[in-house]
């Protein structure tokens, strides 16, 4: 049941990390300029071209850990080498390491599962790939439809976070700052959580057929848990790009007892060497297990070739 459990932890980081982003991404026009300096990081980060980014993130369970996530990116858009990346997982039941890189047109990923096995994947003729913030990249050209679609739906988002955020509009404030650099926060409690972040986990919370599985620690907060609080503070550099963020948030729910229990998540983000970073090539002959797929051919069979 491996699967359903990864599917359940990122059910609650997704969750709560809606209701940490919108808050931070859709905050007011009017708070210290909040609104502003929030939507600029973030979009930031979404087009920036060159950067460092260590992620950490961590759940608990009733004060007890049971996950962890530590994820280090390097990317360079515009460079042979565009991406290395480390990624380690730890949770209640497993381990897992996997590490990827990006060069010229193959994208490499070699993993340890958690059952101790090695193997390397090497995807050559790879026409896209995501980086950290979850922008499909092309590598060839750029397509100006595609661009102004994309910039549409941000708009569209925009507009549609704005008017369910609502009253949360008030909640960014500036906390100190000097000529580099600049730090907010935003604090909520239960009764500022929006009703869609609330809505959103019950559904999650609700598994149908085989999906339920009662030796899941997560089972322990019912089927209607509930957001707590959330705290989010940010930190953002002369020009406007993130340089840390920390997050945190709580939810709470019942078991089948009626005993309440309280889940916790908290997610640090450090971003640093914005137009430096320079990602180092792997020689694919040294990874363990090497298997090759060609991207061309699937996108022959799909029709994307053509």
């Amino acid at each position: 049941m491996k699967s359903n459990k990864k599917k359940i932890t990122m059910a609650i980081g997704m969750a709560l990390g809606v209701t940490v982003l919108a808050g931070a991404t859709f905050a007011s026009y009017n708070t210290s300029n909040g609104y502003d300096v929030a939507k600029t990081a973030v979009k930031g980060l979404m087009k920036n071209e060159n950067y460092t980014a260590n992620v950490t993130t961590k759940i608990s369970l009733d004060g007890k850990e049971i996950s962890s996530d530590t994820l280090k990116e390097l990317y360079d858009r515009n460079g042979d080498v565009k991406i290395n990346k480390e990624n380690k997982i730890s949770s209640y039941d497993y381990n897992s390491e996997y590490r990827e890189w990006v060069q010229d047109d193959t994208n490499i990923i070699s993993s340890t599962h958690y059952d101790g096995e090695k193997r390397t994947l090497v995807e050559e003729n790879a026409s896209e790939y995501l980086n950290l913030f979850g922008e499909f990249d092309k590598f060839y050209t750029e397509d100006a439809n595609e661009d102004k679609r994309n910039q549409k739906m941000v708009n569209f988002v925009e507009l549609i976070g704005d008017t369910m955020i609502g009253d949360l509009k008030n909640n960014i404030i500036y906390v100190s700052g000097d000529d580099n650099s600049s730090t907010y926060e935003m604090n909520l409690d239960a009764i500022q959580i929006p009703e869609v972040a609330n809505a959103g986990l019950s559904v999650m919370f609700n598994p149908t057929g085989d999906a339920y599985d009662d030796s899941e620690p997560y089972t322990l907060l019912g089927t209607d848990p509930i957001v707590k609080n959330v705290s989010v503070k940010f930190t953002v550099d002369n020009e406007g790009r993130f340089t840390n963020l920390n997050a945190e948030a709580s939810m709470i729910g019942n078991d089948s007892n009626g005993e309440k229990h309280e889940a916790a998540i908290s997610i640090t983000l450090d971003m640093s060497d914005y137009g430096t970073t320079k990602p180092e090539r792997v020689d694919i002959s040294t990874l363990p297990n090497v298997e090759y797929s060609n991207n061309s051919e699937i996108d022959a069979y799909y029709g994307d070739g053509e």
